[in-house]
């Protein structure tokens, strides 16, 4: 099993990933309505107040960034490194990679799965060069180890 301190401390990373992330969007939602106040007081009156809160909304949007940039930071320091997350890409990718195998047809002459699509353009210069002599005409799949189209 794990270390449970190495445990802790990952819980305690994920609480402080939330919390910036919970403030990230926070600080995100203050720029946008700073934004919208000094756009609708600078086109409203032409006092300094709207200037001002269009400043104030850029220092929150820098923070807001700051805030982003911790949490892809401690996202992936957290997540990503674990052993959860490391077992789970690796079972993703063994599924993927059965069902690619799954899906790809059989060879009936040597019983293989090396096979694939044979490609339009193959089969557009094979017709071109041999006619009805060619032998893609019919085909619509090959094997890469016997050679043999089907």
């Amino acid at each position: 099993m794990y270390n449970t301190n190495k445990m802790h401390n990952t819980e305690k990373r994920q609480k402080i990933w939330g919390f910036i992330y919970i403030i990230r969007n926070i600080l995100f939602a203050i720029c946008i309505i700073f934004a919208i106040i000094g756009v609708i007081l600078s086109v409203v009156s032409k006092s300094t107040a709207g200037g001002i809160c269009i400043c104030v909304s850029l220092i929150l949007l820098l923070f807001a960034i700051g805030a982003y940039i911790c949490c892809e930071i401690l996202y992936t320091s957290i997540i990503k490194h674990t052993p959860e997350y490391q077992n789970a890409k690796k079972i993703e990718i063994h599924r993927m990679q059965e069902i690619a195998q799954a899906q790809r047809p059989m060879c009936p002459a040597c019983h293989g799965t090396n096979t694939g699509r044979i490609k339009i353009s193959n089969r557009i210069v094979s017709t071109s060069l041999l006619g009805l002599a060619s032998s893609t005409i019919g085909k619509q799949y090959q094997c890469y180890d016997c050679k043999h189209k089907w």
